[in-house]
Formats: C-alpha cells, structure tokens, sequence
C-alpha cells in the first residue's frame, strides 16, 4: 500500500484501492490474478474474492458510509452481500462472488463505490473489466449427453426391428451429435 499512498500526510484523502482478485476454495491461490490487457481473465463456475483496501486519513471524521460492489452482468453472484461499512480509518475489506459455470465466454464489468448511509450521493465510482472463460468440458459433456440421449430412441427401435448393427449405431450417435451441437451452440449467433 506504500507504493499508493504516504500514510503519514494528515492532508490524505479518502481512498480504496483494488488489492487483488484471488480465488477461493479447491485450486484455490494465494498470490491472486493480476490483469492482463486491461481486464482480468477468470473462470466460470469458480469462486473468488476481490480484496479491497480503504483509507481514511485521521482527521477525516468517519460518516456512515458504505462501500459497495455490483456488476452489470446478472450471473456475477455476490452471496455475501455488496456491501460494506466504512467504519474505520484503514480496513481492508472483502466481497466474495462467483459465476455459475458457463458453456459460452462473456464479458462482465465489476462496479465498486462509495455510497451514503441510504445508498445515495454515490461517488468515486470505479469499473474492473473482467472476462469470464467459458468451459470446453462442460461443452463435450452436454454434446456428448444429449447425442446418446438423442440416438438412444432410434437405436432401440432398429434394434427391435432387428436392423441395428455397428454402422448404423456410429451413424446415429453422429447424427444424434450434429443434432445436439446445434442445440448447445444455438446462442453463438454472430
């Protein structure tokens, strides 16, 4: 925090800072993500929290002010909560959120700011851009599914009619695929 700030001026101003973005729980780190081209890269279906430290400078008296945490995107979950206190002179404070996991990448953008005791008089209004990574895996797995589950009727009915052999199981579990990656990529329209 030296690097941003000399805290021993008593003509400071009241600032936050993003510290870092770290994820949480299985594979979790702790050194964090740094931006990379002007955003943070993240994964879908992870959870992390963004570290955000606040000053007040000493002679500053400390109103009821909130810090508070949104996004534009609607699947960007904060279940803790998106708010916090401002209720001491230096803090560090901290919002855990996450993103369910998606087959398709988007983008988000992390809105942070100060607020009054009511939600009004918002100020010092920051936005961290964030890119959320889609998941190949869960991609396969729903092409994969709903293929067989796709060729699964039609493969019955060759068989009790006895015309079913290896050719047309492949044959139909192929097109049982086609079939269902068009309904998994049905949103990647231009």
């Amino acid at each position: 925090m030296v690097r941003y700030k000399d805290f021993s001026d008593p003509q400071s101003t009241v600032f936050y800072t993003v510290r870092r973005v770290v994820k949480t729980g299985r594979g979790s780190g702790v050194a964090g993500f740094q931006p990379h081209s002007g955003s943070y890269k993240l994964s879908s279906g992870e959870h992390y929290v963004v570290e955000i430290y606040s000053f007040v400078p000493s002679p500053v008296e400390l109103g009821p002010a909130k810090l508070q945490i949104g996004s534009d995107v609607s699947t960007v979950e904060f279940p803790l909560g998106k708010e916090r206190d401002i209720d001491s002179h230096y803090d560090l404070k901290r919002f855990p959120f996450q993103v369910p996991q998606q087959i398709r990448g988007f983008p988000a953008g992390v809105h942070i700011y100060v607020t009054g005791p009511e939600g009004d008089d918002v100020h010092s209004d920051i936005m961290i851009p964030v890119q959320f990574r889609g998941s190949l895996l869960l991609a396969i797995a729903r092409v994969a599914f709903i293929g067989i589950g796709t060729s699964g009727p039609g493969m019955i009915a060759a068989e009790t009619a006895g015309k079913l052999n290896f050719g047309i199981a492949v044959l139909m579990l192929f097109l049982g695929c086609v079939a269902a990656l068009g309904t998994v990529f049905t949103s990647f329209k231009k």
